[in-house]
C-alpha cells in the first residue's frame, strides 16, 4: 500500500502542539482521538518503556525470548510465523498474548529500521491482567510525536505510527465519522483515498478519469479548493452515497511534485516496502485470530465496560 498520503499528512503534523493542519481543518491529536481511531484502552497506568539492552536479565524478557531459540535479533517476520503456528495449535496462552502485544507495538507503534520487533515495553509487562488498564492511546501518541521530532523529513523514512495519521484524516472526511475508525477504514479504502488525492501508482494501469467507483461508500464533507479549478454544482447524494472520485480529486495539492519524490523513495527502498508489508499484518491475521479469540471479552486489548 502506498504511503504518499501518510507522508503528506506527516509534513502537516506539528509534534510540539499535536495539531494536524489539513486544508481548513486543525485537528488536535489527543489520546481520546487515538481511542476513537483504534478503540484501544486508555487506562490509568502508563506504558513504561525500557532500554532492552539494559534489561537483558529481566525475567519477563528472558522468558519471552526463549521462544526464538537463541536468536539475537527477532524480526517481525519471525514473530508473525510464530503467531501463525500458535493460531494453528489453538494456543491462546500467555506467550501468544504477549506475542500479539509485541506485534501490535511494532506494526502500529514504532517499526525498527532493521526490521526488528519493538520490545521496549516487555520488561515492564509483569501481569497481562493490567493490559486493559494501561494507557495505550498515550503510548501511540508519544511515539508519533517523538518519531516526528526525530524525522529528518524529505526522502527519509519514517518509522512511527503513520497509519494513525492516515486514519484520523480519512475519518475526518466522513460526514459521520466511524468509531472506532479502523473497523471501517480498511486497506482498500485508504488506498482508494490515496489514489484519489495523488493519482494512480505509476506501475498500475491508469483508469479513465471519469470512471465511476464500484465500491459503495459513506457520504463525505465537501472539500475546499486547493487548485485553480473551483468545485461547483456538486450533485446531491443519492440514497446510496458514494465516495465520489471527482470530488476527492479536488484534494490534490500544489506539493504533488514533492510528494512524487517521496513516492519514488518509498517504491525503491527495501525498508519502505518492508514497512508497507508489515502494515498488512494485522488485516492478514485478524480472521485467523478470531478462531483463537472468539469474542471481544477475550481480547486483552479491549477493556470491559
Amino acid at each position: 500500500m502506498s504511503s504518499r498520503l501518510g507522508y503528506w499528512l506527516l509534513e502537516r503534523f506539528d509534534a510540539e502542539t499535536g495539531i494536524l493542519n489539513v486544508f481548513d481543518k486543525s485537528i488536535q491529536v489527543i489520546p481520546e482521538l487515538v481511542q476513537q481511531t483504534f478503540g484501544l484502552p486508555m487506562g490509568i497506568y502508563k506504558v513504561e518503556l525500557c532500554d532492552v539492552l539494559k534489561e537483558r536479565a529481566n525475567t519477563v524478557y528472558k522468558d519471552w525470548k526463549k521462544q526464538f531459540g537463541g536468536k539475537t535479533r527477532i524480526k517481525t517476520g519471525d514473530l508473525v510465523e510464530l503467531i501463525k503456528k500458535q493460531i494453528r495449535k489453538n494456543d491462546a496462552e500467555r506467550k501468544f498474548q504477549m506475542n500479539f502485544l509485541v506485534l501490535f507495538a511494532t506494526v502500529l507503534g514504532r517499526v525498527s529500521s532493521m526490521g526488528t520487533v519493538n520490545l521496549r515495553f516487555i520488561p515492564s509487562l509483569h501481569s497481562l491482567e493490567n493490559v486493559k488498564e494501561m494507557n495505550w492511546c498515550q503510548y501511540l501518541l508519544n511515539y508519533l510525536k517523538s518519531s516526528k521530532i526525530n524525522w529528518s523529513g524529505g526522502k527519509k523514512h519514517f518509522y512511527g505510527p503513520l497509519l494513525l495519521l492516515e486514519l484520523i484524516f480519512a475519518n475526518s472526511v466522513l460526514k459521520n465519522p466511524k468509531i472506532p475508525a479502523f473497523e471501517y477504514w480498511k486497506t482498500d479504502k485508504i488506498t482508494e483515498l490515496d489514489e484519489m488525492m495523488f493519482g494512480k501508482e505509476r506501475k498500475r494501469k491508469v483508469e479513465e478519469e471519469d470512471e465511476e467507483d464500484d465500491v459503495e461508500e459513506e457520504e463525505i464533507h465537501d472539500v475546499p479548493e486547493v487548485e485553480e479549478e473551483v468545485i461547483q454544482n456538486v450533485p446531491e447524494q443519492s440514497n446510496k452515497p458514494k465516495f465520489t472520485r471527482k470530488l476527492i480529486q479536488k484534494l490534490r495539492t500544489p506539493e504533488k511534485e514533492n510528494d512524487k519524490a517521496i513516492e519514488t523513495e518509498m517504491n525503491d527502498g527495501q525498508q519502505g516496502l518492508q514497512m508497507m508489508e508489515e502494515r498488512h499484518l494485522v488485516d492478514e491475521l485478524n480472521q485467523q485470530m478470531l478462531a483463537v479469540i472468539p469474542d471481544e471479552e477475550d481480547n486483552i486489548l479491549i477493556k470491559k465496560n
